[in-house]
């Protein structure tokens, strides 16, 4: 066999395995021998049958992730003591609205909550795009807070 065709058939088995993972249907996890399964908010969704997690063009927040920062910023004033990660989940649907904010992990639930509700507030997203079209989309953010400053984390 060819290292061609090889690769191919390893393509092809890896898509269909991740087929549910790509197109953002719903996750099982195992951890420590307990059966989790995850299930993203599609409430607002455009098409609730079809929600994205990586797309062609991934939605971006009007302006870039440095205008995100100014705006949280401008909008929130944390304490100057405060350090904190945040990592956030969340759906973007095919109008660039965000909803459906999901834990990941365990946080000061103030902070999250606070970033959560300005990032309702703002609402100034530009739709993922895949093949010409406007579509729902998983998105996530990791938040950095120190000495009081948001910044948004590559």
């Amino acid at each position: 066999m060819n290292k061609i065709f090889r690769i191919q058939i390893l393509l092809f088995v890896l898509m269909n395995c991740l087929g549910n993972f790509l197109f953002g249907q719903e996750i099982t996890i195992i951890a420590n021998g307990e059966k989790e399964e995850i299930y993203f908010d599609r409430s607002e969704a455009c098409d609730k049958d079809l929600v994205f997690m990586f797309v062609e063009q991934t939605p971006e927040y009007k302006g870039g992730l440095k205008q995100l920062e100014y705006d949280l910023n401008r909008a929130i004033s944390f304490d100057k003591r405060l350090k904190e990660v945040v990592y956030l989940r969340f759906t973007i649907n095919c109008k660039g609205e965000i909803f459906g904010f999901r834990n990941i992990q365990e946080n000061n639930s103030e902070v999250k909550e606070t970033i959560q509700n300005e990032l309702l507030n703002l609402q100034n997203w530009e739709a993922g795009n895949q093949g010409g079209n406007q579509v729902d989309c998983f998105h996530g953010l990791r938040i950095k807070i120190k000495k009081g400053d948001i910044s948004i984390i590559r």
